[in-house]
């Protein structure tokens, strides 16, 4: 897997690094070990055993889970308009932390850089430019 949000040295932050070539560290995180037994996971907290929570709201918001208790959702009403709330609490879990490793500080001469999706990059390509306008918190449709 590659990841395009480990910070990469080069000669202009780092003299260290010689002119022309990258550094930075390679990850080694073990998903699966023998047999097939993941040990890093996604787990999350379980909003179906949010009783107490719901009974906080005091009537005020509409509140729902979604995907075996993933997601919490909660909704308000003010006349017409409504607003959806979306809550969700994930953690990364590895059960292998001796298997884990990190080399810090190798450095790579590539023939030709890849795009990067930080805008602040000097190899961020052809980003695109959005204009919207500031939405509102209520729609009129079909007034007369």
């Amino acid at each position: 897997m590659l990841d395009t949000g480990i910070y990469e040295y080069n000669n202009q932050n780092s003299a260290n690094v010689p002119a022309g070539t990258f550094a930075s560290s390679i990850y080694f995180v073990p998903l699966t070990i023998r047999g097939g037994f993941p040990v890093t996971y996604m787990e999350y907290v379980d909003y179906r055993q949010a009783a107490v929570d719901r009974s906080l709201l005091q009537g005020k918001e509409d509140w729902w889970w979604t995907d075996s208790g993933m997601y919490s959702w909660a909704i308000t009403q003010e006349k017409w308009c409504y607003q959806l709330h979306l809550k969700i609490e994930p953690r990364v879990v590895l059960r292998a932390p001796q298997l884990a490793g990190k080399l810090q500080y190798v450095t790579y001469s590539p023939l030709q850089h890849l795009r990067e999706p930080d805008p602040s990059s000097p190899y961020h390509v052809d980003g695109g430019v959005s204009l919207r306008t500031s939405a509102a918190a209520y729609s009129v449709w079909g007034s007369r």
